[in-house]
């Protein structure tokens, strides 16, 4: 396995791939992104179900005609919700984890910004508390699972094969360990809260050295 190294400059045609196409045809719209943003907030106040068509043109300042032009109801609406705060976490985690020059620093980094796009997430802590069943059934969507999984996988290639192609067994290690770390995030959408104080920094880095970075740096036998 090779040594950790920044990422800072690095992003091969997958991530890109990711962090473009996150959204869908219909988000690289700005106008249908601006429209996602305010169906974000709507249901942040209103909850999933509660939430109306009218509820997000009101929200978004446009008429139902538009909004329809590009939405046609709210499974399109909800896929749209889902493949923004994809494409925003996808993005904030990536320029977290730029800088980071070793193992440590960049679980620290990666851990850190997941639980803060976690715990502040207004839209997920509405969920959690009027819509739970509806956000369960979203996280345990296999296509997302592999999405999450696949770019955590990604992420771990450019950090420490920076110079070479991983074997097929090391990116197979990587792909396993991105599974628990990715199981693990998805466990803190639906309860955040946790025996570990999250809200200090230094456990947070306590924690990914003593329990997620030999997850990482295990050789793979298989």
């Amino acid at each position: 396995m090779g040594k950790g190294g920044g990422v800072s400059g690095r992003r091969d045609g997958f991530l890109v791939g990711f962090a473009n196409g996150a959204g869908g045809a219909a988000l690289d719209d700005p106008e249908a992104t601006r429209i996602a943003e305010a169906a974000i907030d709507a249901v942040a106040v209103l909850g999933w179900s509660r939430l109306t068509m009218s509820d997000v043109a009101r929200r978004a300042k446009v008429g139902r005609a538009t909004l329809y032009r590009y939405f046609a109801g709210k499974d399109e609406l909800r896929n749209a919700i889902l493949q923004y705060e994809m494409r925003r976490f996808i993005d904030g985690s990536t320029a977290a984890r730029a800088p980071a020059t070793s193992i440590d620093e960049a679980l620290t980094a990666g851990f850190t910004f997941t639980l803060q796009f976690l715990r502040n997430n207004t839209l997920l802590d509405r969920m959690r508390h009027t819509d739970r069943d509806i956000l369960l059934d979203a996280i345990c969507d296999d296509e997302l699972i592999a999405t999450a999984r696949e770019f955590s996988a990604q992420l771990w290639k450019l950090q420490l094969y920076p110079s070479k192609e991983p074997s097929d067994a090391e990116m197979a290690h990587l792909r396993t360990v991105s599974e628990i770390t990715t199981r693990l995030s998805l466990s803190l959408i639906v309860n955040p809260d946790s025996i570990v104080d999250f809200d200090d920094p230094t456990n947070v880095r306590s924690f990914a050295h003593r329990y997620l970075a030999p997850l990482v740096t295990a050789v793979p036998d298989f």
